[in-house]
């Protein structure tokens, strides 16, 4: 919370701000994060669709010709320091992170402790971070339509990235404080 401060969310001008941080590889969701950006730019051109990360080596790393095909349609940036990714995530109207399983997304955490409305999936991990139509929406993994139709309702409705972002704070307030997260496992473990 102190690291990744509260920040406004930016005008919406320019056309709004979707960004996904995590490891280029397919279980972080990011074929159908390039599928649903594909088809917003069809009817919102100005829209952003940016991806922190770097390429992954091994056999969860997406191929060359997939990282040409999010390439497309995806802004892709990094590697980049913390503070960075910070400034990156208060630009953003959205953060999305469309992923297969996780533990507990380290960047879904940032993303509500600066303040901005999520898309995620329904899977451990990533739905603990998300009360649905409070701070976000929640799809189906592998979802690449059902992604695009939550990522359309702010653009439908971008009153809703300052609604929800002002809810995440509060959920990252409540539920992720480091503080408040260690008492509780100092107490659980009757230390």
């Amino acid at each position: 919370l102190e690291r990744f401060p509260q920040a406004p969310v930016p005008p919406f001008g320019g056309g709004l701000v979707f960004v996904l941080v995590g490891r280029l590889i397919r279980a972080k969701g990011m074929l159908e994060y390039a599928q649903a950006a594909r088809r917003l730019k069809q009817d919102h051109s100005s829209t952003r669709f940016v991806i922190v990360g770097v390429p992954e080596i091994g056999p969860a790393a997406l191929t060359v010709q997939e990282q040409t095909t999010v390439r497309d349609s995806v802004e892709v940036i990094g590697p980049l320091t913390v503070e960075e990714v910070r400034g990156v995530l208060e630009s953003a109207h959205v953060f999305v992170l469309p992923s297969y399983g996780e533990g507990m997304p380290r960047s879904t955490l940032e993303a509500l402790a600066v303040g901005r409305a999520i898309v995620s999936t329904q899977v451990s991990g990533c739905r603990e971070t998300v009360e649905e139509s409070v701070n976000g929406f929640l799809v189906p993994a592998r979802d690449a339509e059902a992604l695009e139709r939550a990522m359309r309702r702010f653009l439908d409705d971008p009153s809703l990235a300052i609604r929800m972002g002002s809810e995440s704070r509060r959920i990252a307030e409540r539920d992720f404080d480091v503080h408040k997260v260690n008492e509780h496992m100092i107490h659980a473990l009757a230390l």
